[in-house]
């Protein structure tokens, strides 16, 4: 019988200096991270190392502030697990606040000019702590919070996370869809998105400057206006890998374009050629709707402008075609007044209603007639 998360929970009261910053958050991946094993989680430079991070990439002096002027509040508790045997825990989820309320504990070496509420808020802190045995409790409860619920995480995180739940407790896209509060499909697109970026990561000519700003684009690739794209790189749902490497080259070379394609110079972010993801659904338009024009994109790099010739060249086509079957409908009419039955013509009824027709039809004509004469004299 299963257990369910409440269960695994169970309130305890630490003392500040008892709580850890846990250097394996799930905010921290990229593809320089390294696993901090639970030995040395407590030890003085990890810890540091993390709130150097936290502080310069994730603005916990503003956190710190705003904790300073109002508390530390319980709306949600801090979840925290037991370090192997010790009485020292580690934070499953809240590495944020936590890092904020350090940061103000050390403020008070130089600075003790904090109010004796807020400061009794920060010395003895109401916990949950996981008493459960998934060795990824961390990432159940970070994703719980992080991936449908309160602060957003970067795409590749967010997969990061899915694809971890799905290969270490064999889930389906259904089952991590559940845990985490969203959908088969938007599962399944970012774990598809995490595999295509890992073969990039892995097999392209863009290894070292590929980074966790290009993962969007991947994921995107597998949304519904993306089928066309998909296509062209032959995404193979069995391996899931695109088999088509060179389009894989092609692709990650318009968000990392190189100087004069030089093969050895440094691919630029900063220069793709498609600005946003949403792009990739007006190239998968030119893949399978206009292939000129996708072309034309290939060669010029200018998707504004190949998107817009398509536009244009479709509009011209719906167009001609209206023209074409005002003519056809015309000369079916013409058709159907020269072959009226004799018989139709003898019948009252039948020959009142016929001109009725005709006289809506002359009047039209007569609409018609004058306002070409004025634009061509030669009507």
């Amino acid at each position: 019988m299963s257990v369910s998360l409440v269960e695994t929970l169970k309130p305890i009261n630490l003392s500040i200096d008892k709580i850890y910053l846990d250097p394996n958050n799930p905010r921290f991946l990229d593809r320089d991270w390294e696993y901090i094993s639970d030995d040395n989680i407590t030890d003085e430079s990890i810890q540091d190392a993390v709130k150097h991070k936290m502080r310069t990439n994730f603005g916990i002096d503003k956190l710190a502030a705003n904790i300073k002027l109002n508390g530390f509040l319980k709306i949600d508790r801090i979840i925290v697990q037991r370090i192997l045997d010790s009485k020292e825990y580690v934070v499953l989820e809240g590495n944020m606040r936590m890092c904020a309320v350090k940061l103000l504990h050390e403020q008070l070496e130089t600075d003790s000019r904090i109010d004796e509420n807020v400061l009794s808020s920060i010395t003895d802190i109401e916990c949950l702590e996981y008493i459960g045995t998934d060795p990824q409790a961390a990432w159940i409860f970070q994703g719980l919070r992080h991936i449908s619920g309160i602060t957003d995480w970067p795409p590749f995180n967010k997969a990061k996370l899915l694809v971890n739940q799905m290969e270490s407790e064999d889930l389906t896209l259904t089952q991590v869809g559940e845990r985490f509060g969203i959908s088969p499909y938007a599962a399944g697109q970012w774990m598809r998105g995490y595999k295509a970026y890992d073969q990039a990561n892995k097999e392209s000519d863009y290894i070292q400057e590929l980074d966790m700003r290009s993962y969007a684009y991947f994921q995107e690739i597998f949304g519904r206006s993306s089928v066309g794209i998909r296509e062209w790189l032959e995404w193979d749902e069995g391996t899931g890998e695109f088999q088509n490497r060179l389009n894989l080259n092609e692709f990650i070379g318009w968000l990392y374009p190189k100087e004069d394609d030089e093969s050895d110079a440094f691919g630029d972010w900063e220069k793709r050629h498609l600005n946003t993801r949403d792009d990739l659904r007006q190239l998968s338009y030119l893949y399978q709707q206009a292939p000129r024009q996708f072309n034309e994109f290939r060669r010029d790099l200018d998707l504004e402008k190949a998107y817009a010739k398509a536009l244009s060249l479709k509009q011209e086509a719906k167009n001609k075609d209206a023209t074409s079957k005002t003519f056809e409908a015309l000369s079916n009419c013409k058709n159907a007044l020269d072959n009226v039955p004799a018989k139709a013509l003898r019948n009252f009824e039948t020959k009142s209603q016929l001109i009725t027709e005709i006289k809506k039809l002359v009047s039209v004509i007569e609409e018609i007639i004058p306002e070409a004469l004025e634009k061509d004299e030669s009507v």
